[in-house]
């Protein structure tokens, strides 16, 4: 199945799930917060602001690196919610979600204080072997938050 299907096998049921579909059992726990939807602000990018997207991811220093190593890519744009770093300036991480997402409406849980940016990933090699993630400011188009890392799931 690809990525698509699987993409929208998971909306539906997920749409379902939000629908009424499935009845909690006698056992279920409230959870201790409820999910944050994305912010009004958050919406489809036009044609230009993707090409802006990926055009800087691929400029960043990471991408270059491995932009040099000749292996094939592929990129997808994304939801990124950075982590603020509790130590000090810039972020601890991310959490990443769908673009669609935007539009199906769909509650995602992401702590309070989470900035949400659009963002690139792109994949290395076929099957991938490494991974950058870009989160981008849309407002300046500057790269506010970056990790380059091996794919997890290709054995070494």
């Amino acid at each position: 199945m690809g990525k698509t299907a699987w993409l929208a096998a998971g909306l539906i049921m997920i749409i379902g799930l939000l629908a009424g579909g499935c009845a909690p059992s006698a056992e279920a726990t409230a959870p201790t917060e409820e999910p944050r939807y994305f912010p009004e602000g958050l919406r489809w990018l036009t044609e230009e602001e993707q090409s802006n997207l990926l055009e800087t991811a691929l400029a960043t220093a990471a991408t270059q690196e491995l932009l040099e190593t000749g292996l094939e890519y592929q990129t997808g744009i994304r939801w990124l919610a950075l982590t603020p770093n509790p130590e000090g300036e810039g972020y601890a991480g991310y959490s990443g979600f769908e673009y669609e997402i935007v539009a199906v409406g769909i509650p995602v849980s992401v702590p309070d204080d989470a900035d949400l940016y659009p963002g690139v990933i792109i994949w290395f090699g076929m099957p991938a072997e490494y991974i950058v993630s870009v989160a981008i400011d849309p407002e300046t188009w500057q790269v506010v938050y970056e990790a380059s890392y091996p794919d997890r799931g290709t054995p070494e």
